[in-house]
Parts: structure tokens; C-alpha cells; sequence
């Protein structure tokens, strides 16, 4: 790491951060860096973070309350893996409104990108992330 950074600083889209064997590392966005509490014991590295309006969070608690994600596979281009149900697949051609954002609204994280799908599912430990999809 370049050094004066601190927790939650802003940095600015190529702004350089950090030096690896390959070369200079910048920030790939507009964000704040947020630095793990064990970084002053080594060289670990940042993870580059964006603030989220509160208007988000609120919606995003109240459509998980209601309990709309376990709905979401009946929506049209969504459906169930079915090698694991707890994965959905977004076929990006017939939902294509935002839907890696509207997913995260949903409480589920994006797990893979293809050129027609996306992938997504919800944190959870009950079970191990495939190595293979079936599209």
C-alpha cells in the first residue's frame, strides 16, 4: 500500500493506492477504502466501497421483511438452478431492468456473469458453491 491511507478515506478513479510485482495498482472507481483491522500487521491489501443512500437500505429491509425474494423465481427469465435451489438464474435478455441491483435490494449476491445469465444467491452456510452451473 502507498502509504497516509486511512479507513473509510475517499479516493478517486485512478488514483494510485498500491505497488504489486506487476506494477502500479489505482483505484478502479470513485469510492472510500476500507482497509482490514489486521492491515497495520502486513501488506494485505483494501477493498474500494461506495456509501448507499439510506432511501436503499430502508427499501431493501422492508422488501426482505415482506419476504420478496422468496417469490422472485416466478417473475418472467428468472427460475431455480436445479443442481441447487439455492441459486437462482437471471436470463438477462428477458430481465433486464437493473437486475443485478434489484437482486441486491433482495438480499443476494451476484456469483456469476455470463453474457445472457446472471447468477445469484444468498449468503448462506448450509451448503457449498458449486463449481458448475446448468444453464
Amino acid at each position: 500500500m502507498e502509504p497516509g491511507f486511512t479507513n473509510f478515506q475517499p479516493v478517486r478513479r485512478g488514483e494510485l493506492l498500491a505497488q504489486d510485482r506487476t506494477g502500479a495498482i489505482k483505484a478502479s472507481e470513485t469510492g472510500l477504502i476500507l482497509m482490514p483491522l489486521y492491515q497495520k500487521l502486513g501488506n494485505d491489501g483494501f477493498f474500494l466501497v461506495r456509501e448507499v443512500k439510506r432511501f436503499w437500505l430502508k427499501l431493501s429491509a422492508l422488501l426482505r421483511k415482506l419476504k420478496v425474494g422468496h417469490y422472485v423465481h416466478l417473475l418472467p427469465g428468472v427460475r431455480r438452478d436445479p443442481v441447487n435451489e439455492n441459486f437462482l438464474i437471471i436470463n438477462t435478455r428477458i430481465a433486464r431492468i437493473l437486475p443485478l441491483q434489484v437482486f441486491h435490494l433482495l438480499g443476494f449476491r451476484r456469483l456469476r456473469w455470463t453474457d445472457k445469465y446472471l447468477v445469484v444467491s444468498r449468503r448462506s452456510y448450509d451448503f457449498v458453491r458449486p463449481t458448475k452451473f446448468v444453464f
